[in-house]
């Protein structure tokens, strides 16, 4: 319940929130980000600048087409968004003149997920250290509308799932009628979901997206299970601070946290990923 009396709450971080657990958590990736009002000035020239500072960490650089939601529904065109990787691929870093974007992703080296509070405050170190290197250089003025967090979860084929018309195992919420008489459409053999969801008690909304997919390490089958939270001025986000945004990626990880347990089933929570409540 929503604390009755905000004025007198102590602030919470990110680290002191106590979710459900678990000992083999099925996160593959977690994104968060920002979007802001357009700077025009950060051009391509700015983007080399900014990487040959942090080429040391992020040693690799590709190019792909930018990003267009709520910070870019009135800027055409964007410059495309170019993204900085560490040698292993655990980390990258996301930017375009309307968003600053950090990933955590599961490699062989960073095979294990470090938990949202070391996640969050990466991103938070880079996205400061960004905002200096705006500032320095006289770029522009950063205004932020939009805050945005993903995870990404890979649920291998096996257990509990062998084929697509297994998936309420995993999924109680989503199921294949297997009947007696024979059906004239056979099992599937891919799939693709995606539920909208307002956020509680704070603005913005939670998207799942299920797909079936092929894991790149091993080319396993896997079902792709994707929660993103984002929340926009126009939803009614708060004037942008430290705090503001704390409180926010806070409440949008306890949303996917809890949105996850409720989509997926008890059995392969315990047995498969080991929950500790």
């Amino acid at each position: 319940m929503p604390d009755p009396k905000p004025s007198r709450r102590k602030a919470r971080t990110p680290a002191e929130k106590s979710l459900v657990d678990f000992d083999r958590p099925p996160v593959n990736e977690v994104v968060c980000g920002i979007g802001f009002l357009r700077l025009q000035n950060l051009s391509a020239a700015y983007i080399g600048l900014w990487w040959s500072e942090n080429r040391a960490q992020f040693t690799k650089i590709r190019t792909k087409e930018p990003i267009m939601a709520f910070a870019e529904k009135d800027e055409f065109p964007i410059v495309g968004r170019t993204m900085f990787e560490t040698e292993d691929e655990g980390q990258i870093i996301q930017i375009q003149p309307t968003r600053f974007y950090y990933n955590w992703v599961k490699s062989r080296r960073t095979n294990i997920y470090p938990r949202y509070s070391k996640v969050y405050r990466a991103f938070t170190n880079h996205w400061s250290k960004f905002c200096d290197f705006v500032s320095r250089n006289n770029i522009g003025d950063i205004q932020p509308v939009e805050y945005a967090l993903t995870y990404v979860n890979y649920i291998p084929q096996g257990e509990p799932w062998q084929k697509l018309s297994d998936i309420n195992k995993v999924l109680p919420d989503i199921s294949w009628r297997k009947t007696r008489k024979r059906r004239y459409l056979a099992e599937p053999f891919d799939l693709n979901f995606r539920y909208v969801f307002a956020l509680r008690d704070q603005p913005g909304r939670l998207v799942a997206t299920i797909q079936r997919g092929v894991r790149k390490s091993d080319e396993l089958p896997i079902l792709r299970v994707e929660l993103a939270a984002s929340g926009t001025t126009e939803d009614g986000l708060e004037k942008h601070s430290p705090e503001t945004m704390s409180h926010w990626f806070d409440g949008a990880r306890e949303a996917i946290v809890l949105g996850f347990l409720d989509l997926t089933g008890d059995t392969v929570q315990i047995k498969t990923w080991g929950r500790k409540d």
